[in-house]
């Protein structure tokens, strides 16, 4: 089945995982986080979808990775692909008609909300929106973060600072300094 951009994902049965194979499983679970979202829909699906996108995140990493492609043959070709499923995760965890960005006022302690926003810090952290080269050299600005980040801070988890009950919110904050270039006009004011 092709996902976004009409690329189908090609099994490496002796190599591993390619960008294209994690690009297809990590848009599967935007679907699934899509279709389960909404305020009928199941808590707890919401909540291991969540989580197994936060291993997705280290998974694409260690996949494009030097490690990842050692005698792979993978190329930066197949990098698109992945990148658009990552901003379709994106997307879709802040659709004001879906439950995760509103999870956030209430984040703690493994629950959905710190979960999301453990995610939204790892897919800025590990390029994923960004990634055009298999390996990274350091922080690089993020062009689709610096684009997106006014829907970070209208996030219900920072309409109250009093109320801030994990420090995932603070990871978060600190992520998105570290590889947007804020300038005072879209950034936290």
């Amino acid at each position: 089945t092709p996902y976004p951009g009409g690329t189908s994902a090609r099994v490496r049965e002796r190599n591993g995982s390619s960008p294209a194979d994690a690009a297809a499983i990590v848009y599967l679970l935007g679907t699934t986080l899509e279709s389960c979202g909404g305020s009928g829909g199941d808590d707890t699906v919401q909540l291991w979808t969540v989580m197994a996108l936060l291993k997705m995140v280290e998974s694409s990493a260690i996949i494009c990775s030097r490690e990842g492609v050692a005698g792979a043959n993978f190329t930066s070709s197949e990098l698109p692909a992945l990148r658009v499923a990552w901003k379709y995760v994106w997307k879709v965890l802040f659709r004001y008609d879906l439950r995760y960005a509103s999870y956030t006022s209430g984040a703690h302690g493994n629950n959905v909300g710190e979960l999301v926003l453990q995610l939204l810090t790892q897919i800025i952290r590990y390029q994923c929106t960004d990634r055009k080269s298999m390996l990274l050299r350091g922080m690089q600005p993020s062009p689709f973060v610096h684009e997106e980040q006014t829907q970070i801070w209208k996030l219900p988890v920072f309409e109250d600072p009093s109320s801030i009950l994990s420090a995932a919110s603070f990871e978060l904050i600190t992520t998105v300094i570290q590889f947007t270039d804020i300038s005072g006009s879209d950034g936290a004011s």
